[in-house]
């Protein structure tokens, strides 16, 4: 009998280790759940796992900044490529000469559409898409797009901007003073392609 005896204890004391091992694995698991120092010990892994689990930096890519302005030159391009204007490729200096004299960078682009698609519709190679001056019977031209783009826009601020003449309206008085008398139209088309520029 003594053999059994001593196969029993074998098989017995392995048993209470493994229990015992078992309980105080699930014990410390338990105290690592509810104690501080168990969720300080997560929060720590929990950082490490976002660290490595987030994206990598790309450098070189765009601010935010740049991006929205990056934005603004494609969709003026986009708006004129579409209508086939000849000012299609000058989105980003639009922007740029905007931005110089503090204007909203629509503006230009919806007076040069306005008063004559985009460029389509210009006297001769004038390059004047805005009906600049031509109220003044002075028949502007320009040696280039970029040339009347800028020439308006410091117009536009020197002018108009700098003495309070901002909105549409108020530019109309000026700028299209038979349309401001009439019905008020230029202001309407121009506040049109606003919209347009800055929702498409």
């Amino acid at each position: 009998m003594k053999p059994a005896k001593s196969n029993i204890i074998y098989v017995i004391i392995p048993l209470i280790c493994f229990f015992l091992s078992s309980f105080a694995i699930i014990g410390s698991s338990f105290y690592l759940i509810l104690s501080k120092e168990g969720q300080l010990i997560r929060k720590t892994i929990v950082k490490q796992y976002t660290a490595f689990s987030s994206s990598p930096p790309v450098f070189g890519t765009a601010t935010q900044k740049s991006q929205s302005e990056d934005a603004r030159a494609s969709v003026i391009s986009a708006y004129f490529q579409s209508q086939n204007a000849p000012l299609a490729d000058y989105g980003t200096f639009f922007v740029a000469i905007a931005d110089k004299y503090g204007l909203d960078w629509t503006l230009l682009p919806a007076i040069a559409m306005q008063e004559s698609n985009g460029g389509k519709k210009v006297p001769g190679d004038s390059h004047n898409p805005f009906g600049w001056a031509i109220y003044t019977n002075s028949d502007r031209k320009f040696e280039s797009w970029e040339e009347s783009i800028e020439a308006v826009a410091k117009g536009i601020k020197e002018d108009y901007v700098s003495r309070g003449l901002v909105t549409t309206e108020q530019i109309m008085r000026r700028y299209n003073p038979t349309s401001y008398n009439h019905d008020g139209s230029w202001a309407k088309g121009v506040s049109y392609f606003i919209d347009i520029f800055k929702n498409y």
